[in-house]
Formats: structure tokens, sequence, C-alpha cells
């Protein structure tokens, strides 16, 4: 195990990561479990449920081209 420091950065606290410990620029995720702060990284932000909240529309995506000539295009 690895010590680091908090120390105060304006208004909030904030942790030296020891050389070794990596996480992404930006975001992360922050919680408390069983008395220990855990940092992670987030997922990609989409429910898991996405696709029963939003099912395929059949009416969508089961259409056909008109059956009709396409006209000819002249090349300039």
């Amino acid at each position: 195990m690895k010590t680091t420091t908090v120390f105060k950065s304006g208004n909030s606290l904030a942790v030296r990561l020891p050389k070794g410990f990596t996480l992404p620029l930006g975001r992360v995720e922050i919680e408390e479990k069983d008395g220990k702060i855990v940092l992670s990284k987030p997922e990609n932000g989409w429910p898991e449920n996405l696709e029963e909240m939003f099912p395929p529309d059949p009416e969508l995506y089961n259409w056909e081209l008109p059956k009709e000539a396409t006209p000819d295009i002249t090349p300039w």
C-alpha cells in the first residue's frame, strides 16, 4: 500500500496520485464503499437498458426503394 497527500485546492480537497496509478483526464466517478473512497473511469454514459427503452421501429427499417426507374444523369 502506498501513501499520498491530501491538500486543499480552492474549496475542494485534492489527492495526489502516486506514480503507477492512472485515471483518464477529465471526469471520473467517485463513490464511498465500506468507508473507502473509490475513483473509477466512467462508463460510456448510455443506460444499460437503452435498447429496451427505444426498441427498433419495424416501420422505420423495413421499407423498400421505389420500383420506378432512376432518371439518367448526364455528366457535365
